[in-house]
This record gives structure tokens, C-alpha cells and sequence, in this order.
């Protein structure tokens, strides 16, 4: 749940370097449009903007570099429904590295760049390396019509996964999924 608009907020970056095959991160831009690039191509950017405070976002991404149908190598689905409106789309080259799993992760904020900090409520956090899931893996339509979340507890965690769940202020950054990632806080 987004607080402020109109800045660059990173949600998060996965990256060994700032190099093309070491990094990939999802953030805001000041046009209140999503985006998700590696150190230096955009690989998309929504048409539509995100600038409702009031809103709950829920937003998967997921791609598998090794699909033989370069526009299948990503997809993004917002609230359920996949993203396919894009004002800048590029393809991940086939087989292509992109820094997930192998260097820090940041959620809130760029460490490669140590700007663009997130102003927003961010309920739970899941990241599975090396599984290409829709968005029906973490959440389903209610009977009111609403886009929910699934409990993520009943995914395959592998050593490199994490689930944040938030539930304990005093310990935000515990992973939940049994892997032992749990993160530190900086700037809370």
C-alpha cells in the first residue's frame, strides 16, 4: 500500500553488482508507473499508474529466462490480473543471468544505488528462485470479487526463498518459509 506518489520508490532489488547480468529490481518511478529493469535495460514499464493510497496492491513477478518464447521470459500480474499494457517492453536475452539468488536482496530501498526508499505498508514479502509462478499461486478471488492472498505457507521453499510475514514488530525481518534467511533492518 503505497503512502506517497510521484517519487521513485524501489520495492525491491536483487544484485551481486550494477552490471546487466548481476542485477534486476521492481520499483515505482516518479510517473507513479511500475517498473522492472536489470542494471541497463528496462525490461518493462506499465502504461497504467499506481497513485491510489487507499489501494492494497498485490503484485507478482516472475520470469524464467530459459523460455524459447523470449515474450514469455517474463510476466507480471497486479491484483491477479496479468499486466499487458506496457509503454517500454524488452525481452530477457534466452538463458540470460539476472543476479537473483546469487547477491543481496533489498526490499524498501536500492543498495546498489542507496536511494529511491519506499513509502509504503507492505503486508507480506514471498521470493522463489527457480520456479515461474502465476499469480493464482498467491492469492484468489473472494466471493465479494475481491483479488486475496493465500497463505504462502504451503509453497516449496528452496535454500535460496524467503517468506515475510511482518507479524512481529520486534522481529520483521524473520523468514518464515525454514530457510533461515532472515533479513536486517536498516531505516525502519
Amino acid at each position: 500500500k503505497r503512502i506517497k506518489t510521484g517519487q521513485a520508490e524501489c520495492v525491491w532489488e536483487t544484485a551481486s553488482a550494477d552490471g546487466h547480468e548481476q542485477r534486476v529490481f521492481l520499483r515505482f518511478q516518479t510517473d507513479n508507473k511500475l517498473r522492472i529493469s536489470t542494471a541497463t535495460t528496462v525490461v518493462r514499464e506499465t502504461n497504467r499508474v499506481f497513485r491510489d493510497t487507499a489501494a492494497w496492491y498485490h503484485i507478482v513477478v516472475a520470469w524464467d529466462t530459459g523460455q524459447s518464447t523470449a515474450s514469455d521470459r517474463f510476466k507480471m500480474y497486479i491484483n491477479g490480473r496479468q499486466e499487458t499494457s506496457f509503454g517500454t517492453s524488452n525481452d530477457f536475452n534466452q538463458n540470460q543471468n539476472t543476479g537473483a539468488g546469487i547477491g543481496e536482496f533489498s526490499i524498501g530501498y536500492s543498495h546498489i544505488d542507496s536511494s529511491a526508499h519506499t513509502r509504503a505498508y507492505v503486508a507480506e514479502f514471498v521470493s522463489l528462485n527457480g520456479q515461474y509462478l502465476d499469480a493464482d499461486s498467491f492469492g484468489r478471488t473472494n466471493s465479494d470479487g475481491e483479488w486475496v492472498p493465500k497463505d504462502p505457507k504451503g509453497l516449496t521453499y528452496g535454500d535460496r526463498d524467503f517468506y515475510l510475514d511482518f507479524e512481529s514488530s520486534s522481529a520483521l525481518g524473520d523468514d518464515k518459509s525454514g530457510q533461515g534467511h532472515d533479513f536486517s533492518l536498516t531505516n525502519i
